[in-house]
């Protein structure tokens, strides 16, 4: 079928990273029994690494789709901004309980944050719009195969993330699928960016 001649479903070694972070959360769950874990942990700093990667990556892309890059630069640092509450995890931490933080309406000012937020992906979309990035994602699907890996990955990490979050109250779960989602849209980004040069 011509369908599948334009699906990748080998395995590319930038899905290492997410495969590990699939095996660790396993051990965690099933070996150590571990369902809770706390906020700015080890874990959530290592989903803002993920994130600061895609960045860079895509800010720095060689592909000739450069606007499209821009654009997912764009998007990686407005979610590690969310991942980062978009400042309140440095600044707004309550004295004596590490894990809390105050929300903006604690400061004078602080509705001012939602704006700013409101207004850069207004910016964002804006981008998008004026320089047609749709037709750019277009012609970037018609010239490299899909990869399957990587977006399997990311619709089960949403998947578990969802679950975990409203049914099953599991932290571990919750933050790995997050961790296992950003790597992922980086190899996303990755495979996208090389072999579309």
């Amino acid at each position: 079928m011509k369908l599948l001649e334009n699906i990748d479903f080998s395995f590319q070694k930038i899905n290492f990273i997410t495969v590990l972070a699939l095996v660790l959360t396993v051990i965690f769950v099933l070996v150590f029994n571990i369902q809770e874990i706390e906020e700015n942990s080890l874990l959530e700093n290592f989903q803002c690494v993920a994130l600061v990667l895609g960045f860079f990556y895509c800010l720095f892309s060689k592909s000739p789709f450069k606007k499209l890059f821009v654009f997912g630069a764009l998007v990686f640092f407005l979610m590690f901004m969310r991942e980062i509450s978009y400042g309140r995890v440095i600044f707004a931490q309550i004295e004596g309980e590490p894990n809390h933080f105050y929300s903006w309406s604690h400061f004078k000012y602080g509705y001012l944050a939602h704006i700013i937020i409101g207004l850069y992906i207004a910016f964002c979309a804006l981008f998008a719009l004026v320089n047609k990035l749709w037709i750019s994602g277009y012609e970037l699907i018609k010239k490299v195969k899909f990869p399957f890996l990587p977006f399997f990955v990311c619709v089960v990490s949403v998947v578990a993330q969802l679950l975990s979050e409203k049914y099953l109250h599991n932290t571990i779960i919750e933050e790995t699928s997050e961790l296992i989602l950003y790597f992922s849209l980086f190899a996303i980004s990755y495979i996208y960016s090389t072999k579309s040069k």
